[in-house]
């Protein structure tokens, strides 16, 4: 009986022993700060062509949000719109409609995402080590990011009028809704 109970504690020991073997191993310095695996950083991202023809193509996405620009008629006397599917459209045709209503801030957010998606390309391009990109890639890629982003521009002051206007990437908390520059000054920015 005492030869089993010896036995038992030395297996205990080993279990033990191997247990924390294989949970110490698994360990590493990086543990708590892993790099995040559903994105990429921008440190790490400008590194090739293929980099940088991803990321304007991104801003090309901004570029057909027919679903819902079609549905803007609906706000004029050309078309009528009898419900407020699949926008709220129907209070800006009308009359109705506030500062909250949905289809303002759809084309609000969308457009600015555009403007931030190129702006990201703008001022990134540079990045791209030349023995990975020449240099009319880049100028052709970059003007492509110009025009999107001025395309955006267009599209929010003849919605909105005056805008926020920026040519650098801001974080959204910093973003200064208020303090907005004047539609001629943006427009002949685009020109």
């Amino acid at each position: 009986q005492t030869y089993f109970f010896k036995f038992i504690q030395k297996a205990r020991i080993i279990y033990i022993t191997i247990i924390l073997g294989i949970v110490m191993s698994s360990c590493s310095k990086d543990f708590l700060n892993p790099n995040p695996t559903d994105q990429v950083s921008t440190g790490d991202y400008w590194q090739t062509q293929d980099d940088a023809v991803r990321a304007v193509t991104e801003c090309y996405t901004f570029l057909g949000d027919f679903d819902d620009r079609i549905f803007l008629s609906c706000a004029t006397d050309d078309s009528y719109s009898w419900s407020n599917w699949p926008l709220d459209i129907q209070f800006a045709g009308n009359g109705s409609a506030t500062a909250n209503t949905g289809t303002f801030d759809h084309f609000w957010s969308y457009f600015y995402s555009a403007i931030a998606q190129a702006n990201n390309v703008i001022n990134n391009i540079g990045k791209v080590p030349s023995n990975q990109i020449t240099d009319s890639l880049r100028s052709r890629l970059t003007a492509e990011a110009r025009f999107i982003r001025a395309y955006a521009y267009q599209q929010l002051t003849s919605f909105y009028g005056n805008v926020v206007f920026t040519t650098t990437l801001m974080p959204s908390d910093s973003f200064p809704v208020t303090k907005r520059t004047s539609a001629d000054t943006v427009q002949q920015f685009v020109i």
